[in-house]
């Protein structure tokens, strides 16, 4: 079960699964497509304004969300057509601050009444994407006028994946793997992979799924590098896989998995004999996790919950955009397993949409092979 608050998440979990696979192996690298400069005019809202009496605000909203997206701006420059017959002074400010210019002046005596062009440069201003609030002034009245940003960027293209493959015999152990980066091709160590996987063609013309958003493991190192580790599938042919990563710009585990955090989660038992310390919940090299003998009569059952400070790393907690839940372990028998976390506002337990039935392959737990994610 999983229960969640502003400073407390609670997750509740059993123990044990033991799941046999087998195929052929693949490893996946990320590519990126290379940022490269770029040029967008970028209109205003409204995009035209009929006339202006002087000393008073026109104000104008700047949309800049460029599609694919903006690594830094290498200029921005703000330009009005205006109709206008006297000397005219025009000031400008972007989000209430003044741009590298702050007027521009034309005299009518080195210009005749009609249509000029006024540019303002405001790089120092539009550095990224975003939604910016423009406020132009004269000081004498004015006619028609029309206004554009021209801008100068470096893009932020996303990345792409490519998956390849190599050859395993029934019963290897066999590993998939892939290398996340960023779209400044940097590698990501703090991203959430899934992979799914297909069996070769049966006998009734289908691929049928052998894994579904198998979590993958965060290799050791500071290379983006994720796994898949498992046993090679006895059925020999072509097995597809896709994969998916989630990552943000700031994230992390609500404690760390060094095994001496002191902020380790609170664990409360419902029904069960539970051992294993809970820092090992998050500790994925040690293969050391927390476990559940049932108890009960004709119907047993493990369950606990978990209390998470997340106040210990973070300090602000208003600012998250999503959690990701999975959970990975072996069972001695076909077991079910649900998934809960905890609505603060209306007081009650809500159920999470996949739960797991255990492999329960074996007597004995001989290694981590059953999973689910929410």
């Amino acid at each position: 079960m999983e229960k969640c608050k502003k400073k407390n998440l609670k997750i509740c979990v059993w123990a044990f699964l033991l799941f046999g696979i087998t195929f052929l192996l693949l490893n996946c690298i990320s590519a990126v497509e290379q940022p490269s400069p770029q040029f967008s005019k970028i209109f205003f809202n409204p995009f035209y304004i009929g006339s202006s009496v002087k000393n008073v605000d026109i104000p104008f909203t700047l949309y800049v969300y460029p599609v694919d997206k903006i690594k830094n701006v290498t200029s921005a420059v703000i330009n009005f057509d205006v109709w206008m017959n006297p000397s005219v002074n025009f000031t400008l400010l972007v989000n209430g601050q003044s741009c590298n210019n702050p007027f521009y002046y034309i005299s009518n005596h080195y210009a005749s009444a009609g249509k000029t062009t006024i540019n303002f440069d405001c790089g120092n201003v539009i550095k990224s994407a975003g939604t910016y609030s423009v406020i132009l002034k004269s000081n004498e009245d004015i006619g028609a006028l029309v206004g554009w940003l021209d801008l100068n960027y470096i893009n932020n293209p996303k990345g792409t994946m490519a998956i390849s493959g190599t050859e395993y015999s029934p019963d290897d152990p066999a590993t998939i793997f892939l290398q996340l980066k960023d779209a400044e091709g940097l590698p990501v160590t703090n991203g959430v992979c899934y992979v799914d996987m297909w069996y070769p063609l049966s006998i009734n013309g289908t691929h049928p799924y052998t894994l579904i958003d198998a979590p993958m493991m965060k290799a050791e190192g500071d290379d983006g590098l994720y796994y898949y580790d498992f046993i090679a599938p006895s059925t020999l042919g072509v097995y597809m896989l896709s994969s998916k990563c989630v990552y943000a710009l700031d994230s992390g585990f609500c404690y760390s998995m060094d095994g001496y955090e002191t902020d380790r989660p609170n664990r409360t038992a419902v029904q069960g004999t539970f051992a294993g310390d809970t820092i090992f919940l998050n500790d994925f090299e040690d293969w050391i996790y927390t476990s559940c003998a049932s108890t009960g009569g004709g119907t047993k059952s493990c369950e606990a919950y978990y209390d998470f400070n997340l106040s210990a790393n973070w300090d602000n907690l208003t600012n998250f955009s999503y959690m990701n839940l999975y959970y990975m372990g072996e069972a001695s028998a076909k077991i079910n397993i649900s998934f809960y976390f905890w609505n603060w506002t209306s007081s009650s337990w809500v159920l999470l949409p996949n739960s797991l039935i255990f492999a329960g392959l074996s007597s004995v737990p001989l290694g981590i092979g059953d999973f689910v994610s929410n």
